[in-house]
């Protein structure tokens, strides 16, 4: 989506390298972490562990901008796992899924 690739624009550079690195028409998906999820400060960065519900057009995405209450975080298809578990009626066209993070490193990035 246009939107998540602009939010990633105001990314660190090595963030945006990372994003942007196999491609420039890298996809996303934002994932609302505000709720259900654990976060750790660590030495170069954060730990997050979360488990959340609406995360529209997932499948396609290569990376989740997971929000927190305190950041936006860049987090890779491979330190998540897609949850199919939103089964609406009237609104199966939206692609949204849960989305669960079992222990992802997020690096603190310099500009």
């Amino acid at each position: 989506m246009p939107t998540h690739n602009f939010m990633v624009g105001g990314s660190p550079r090595q963030a945006q390298e990372e994003y942007w690195a196999d491609s420039p028409n890298t996809l996303s998906a934002t994932v609302p972490g505000y709720r259900g999820m654990e976060r750790e400060e660590v030495k170069g960065g954060l730990r997050s562990a979360a488990r959340t519900s609406f995360s529209s057009g997932v499948d396609y995405a290569e990376w989740a901008l997971v929000h927190t209450p305190i950041e936006t975080c860049l987090v890779p298809r491979s330190d998540f796992e897609i949850v199919d578990d939103w089964h609406v009626s009237g609104l199966k066209g939206t692609g949204s899924k849960g989305v669960r993070i079992k222990d992802a490193f997020v690096p603190r990035t310099g500009s």
